[in-house]
Protein backbone atom coordinates (compact mmCIF):
# COMPACT_ATOMS: atom_id res chain seq x y z
CA UNK A 1 0.00 0.00 0.00
CA UNK A 2 1.04 3.50 -1.14
CA UNK A 3 1.48 5.87 1.40
CA UNK A 4 -1.51 8.06 0.04
CA UNK A 5 -4.05 5.52 0.65
CA UNK A 6 -2.39 4.07 3.96
CA UNK A 7 -5.07 5.12 6.79
CA UNK A 8 -3.24 7.13 9.87
CA UNK A 9 -2.46 5.88 13.27
CA UNK A 10 -4.44 8.84 14.76
CA UNK A 11 -5.30 11.69 14.43
CA UNK A 12 -1.90 13.51 15.40
CA UNK A 13 -0.45 11.86 12.69
CA UNK A 14 -2.90 13.13 10.65
CA UNK A 15 -2.45 16.50 11.36
CA UNK A 16 1.40 15.95 11.35
CA UNK A 17 0.77 15.00 7.41
CA UNK A 18 -1.28 17.48 6.43
CA UNK A 19 0.78 19.86 8.16
CA UNK A 20 3.63 18.91 6.00
CA UNK A 21 0.98 19.09 2.65
CA UNK A 22 0.62 22.50 3.20
CA UNK A 23 3.97 22.91 4.18
CA UNK A 24 5.57 21.50 0.68
CA UNK A 25 2.96 23.55 -0.89
CA UNK A 26 3.19 26.50 0.52
CA UNK A 27 7.16 26.45 -0.83
CA UNK A 28 6.55 24.68 -3.63
CA UNK A 29 8.06 27.81 -6.87
CA UNK A 30 6.86 28.69 -9.80
CA UNK A 31 9.44 27.17 -11.68
CA UNK A 32 8.48 23.76 -10.51
CA UNK A 33 4.33 24.18 -10.71
CA UNK A 34 5.60 24.53 -14.58
CA UNK A 35 7.47 21.48 -14.28
CA UNK A 36 5.19 19.74 -12.90
CA UNK A 37 1.81 21.16 -15.52
CA UNK A 38 4.79 20.35 -18.35
CA UNK A 39 4.80 16.99 -17.26
CA UNK A 40 1.30 16.64 -16.32
CA UNK A 41 0.08 17.70 -20.00
CA UNK A 42 2.91 15.73 -21.74
CA UNK A 43 1.16 12.26 -19.83
CA UNK A 44 -2.19 13.51 -21.10
CA UNK A 45 -1.18 13.79 -24.25
CA UNK A 46 0.68 10.26 -24.49
CA UNK A 47 -2.89 9.08 -23.01
CA UNK A 48 -0.94 8.02 -19.57
CA UNK A 49 -3.41 9.89 -17.07
CA UNK A 50 -7.24 10.84 -17.97
CA UNK A 51 -7.71 14.65 -17.27
CA UNK A 52 -10.18 15.35 -14.10
CA UNK A 53 -12.92 17.07 -16.38
CA UNK A 54 -13.16 14.17 -18.22
CA UNK A 55 -13.85 11.61 -15.39
CA UNK A 56 -16.43 13.50 -13.56
CA UNK A 57 -18.22 13.96 -16.41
Amino acid sequence: MNNQSSIPASPQSSKINEQQWETRLATTTEQQWQRILHQIRQDIAAGRITPLAEVLR
